[in-house]
């Protein structure tokens, strides 16, 4: 676990960073200086182009994380496992950049109606797909070696810095909508330059020829075998990150999709401690699975579990808690206030899906991952047809209400089937003690006396909150890693003096 606490620490500053970069981008700068229908076409876009860039890479980032370990031997660089992926990479995204070229004529269909605007922008999503598949795939080699701090603060800070660059370019009038996307082409074209220097850096960037051993057929068909299941697992996956968006998109238009993004990205903050987590424990638990280490499997799990509702239930109480004073510091707050509901229907889904800790990763790392297809793709199918009845009913806080429904159904059974095959369930007393200490902060919280400074019922109310939090947590030392750190601050604090 010690490398999951050094990388997972410095991987998090990274994020939380990123956080706060992200914060002042979405919730000030883009309402600022965009329009709400500006905000949802380049929305669109970007999560157009990363659907696409999930098929290209038809699952070659969890080829990677699965097979390294099997595959790790210096003397043939891996096998030449990187040359492997890279050549897979290729050929999936030749093939899927054809199918999407072929599908443009259903494109049109679907957006003509109500966002006309977005049909301009088709082609560009090609390349920029392209360029955003093979920095996952670098990404991915790199989390194989147990390194996610440098990449993770490439993606979550430099990746927003330069959005945000973009955007500014845009309002200033030095580039249009078509040069801000070229522009942002270009930012994430020099991310994979990046990742790839820092492959270097750590002295594995081995463009090494294959092995013969990869050609094999008892190697290569569980090679694809395991890409084309994840392929469809994770494609359903994103699918249900990205369907809301793209549906408001088709049925209410781009600027019901600006109103539903910017408390949509409010509320999908609670995931961010279970993504940075991810990363880092996917190699650890393919190493336990070769290893058939069942007691680390439950250290992983147990302890994410825990953590995970600790860190993303605090950050729910103090997001619900403050959701007016959000929007008062927001420009043009009383127009996005509409979506209210959506940062409450979005975090409380996220919650629900982090508090099951790394169930996904577990079983994607297992034999029994095929399951996690299945899943996955009931999930997506049940997220298309709610949304499908929840947008044209109840507009965008319907379609924030058909996913956290969805994800509550979708975690339930990922918990209950890991607990019946495996006898591995994350849950004890601690988790109880930590929903009550929750219960509790967030009710003080949201029912603290209203300040007429904005900034200082901001402070107030979420001082109350973290001191009631850290209180509970403190004295049923809830978390053993929050123990520990404390330990260790209040170590260091001894040395200073």
């Amino acid at each position: 676990m010690g490398i999951i606490v050094r990388q997972g620490l410095k991987a998090s500053l990274a994020t939380y960073i990123g956080v706060l970069i992200g914060t002042f981008t979405t919730l000030w700068l883009f309402p600022k200086l965009l329009s709400a229908g500006e905000i949802g076409l380049v929305q669109v876009i970007r999560d157009t182009s990363f659907l696409l860039a999930g098929a290209m890479q038809f699952g070659v980032g969890e080829i990677i994380n699965r097979f390294m370990p099997i595959y790790k031997d210096e003397p043939t660089r891996n096998q030449g496992l990187l040359s492997f992926a890279l050549l897979y990479l290729a050929c999936f995204s030749l093939l899927f950049g054809l199918l999407f070229w072929l599908l443009h004529p259903y494109w049109i269909v679907w957006y003509r109606e109500e966002s006309p605007e977005l049909l301009h922008y088709f082609y560009w999503m090609l390349p920029l797909g392209l360029v955003m598949a093979v920095a996952t795939t670098l990404e991915a080699y790199v989390r194989s070696f147990f390194r996610i701090a440098i990449p993770a603060g490439l993606r979550e800070i430099y990746l927003r810095v330069g959005l945000g660059l973009v955007v500014l370019l845009y309002a200033w009038g030095y580039v249009s909508m078509q040069g801000l996307i070229v522009s942002l082409l270009v930012v994430y074209v020099v991310y994979a330059l990046l990742l790839w220097a820092y492959t270097h850096q750590l002295g594995v960037a081995w463009l090494a020829r294959i092995q013969p051993l990869l050609w094999q057929k008892a190697h290569l068909r569980p090679i694809l075998m395991y890409g084309g299941m994840i392929f469809l697992g994770g494609m359903s996956s994103m699918f249900m990150s990205r369907i809301d968006i793209l549906m408001i998109g088709a049925y209410l238009g781009m600027s019901a999709t600006g109103l539903y993004v910017i408390p949509m990205f409010v509320g999908v903050m609670i995931e961010i401690p279970l993504r940075t987590l991810g990363h880092i424990t996917t190699p650890v638990v393919a190493e336990a699975w070769h290893r058939q280490d069942y007691e680390t499997l439950w250290q992983v799990y147990h302890r994410s579990a825990l953590n995970m509702l600790l860190l993303g239930g605090l950050l729910f109480v103090g997001i619900w808690a403050n959701v007016d004073n959000i929007f008062a510091l927001m420009p043009n707050g009383e127009m996005y206030a509409q979506g209210k509901y959506v940062i409450f229907f979005t975090a409380l889904g996220r919650l629900i899906s982090v508090a099951g800790g790394v169930n996904s990763v577990i079983l994607l790392q297992s034999r029994y991952y095929q399951f996690n297809l299945w899943l996955a793709l009931g999930l997506a199918l049940l997220i298309f047809c709610t949304n499908l009845w929840f947008i044209p009913a109840y507009g965008i806080e319907g379609a924030a209400a058909a996913t956290a429904i969805s994800l509550l159904i979708w975690s339930v059974v990922k918990i209950a089937f890991v607990w019946y095959i495996f006898g591995l369930q994350p849950f004890n007393h601690k988790n109880l003690q930590a929903l009550l200490i929750l219960l509790v902060a967030g009710t003080a919280g949201f029912y603290c006396p209203r300040f007429a400074s904005v900034w200082v019922d901001l402070f107030v109310r979420s001082g109350l909150i973290v001191l009631l939090f850290g209180a509970g947590a403190y004295y049923w030392a809830v978390s053993e890693e929050g123990m520990q750190l404390l330990q260790r601050g209040l170590t260091w604090l001894r040395r200073k003096r």
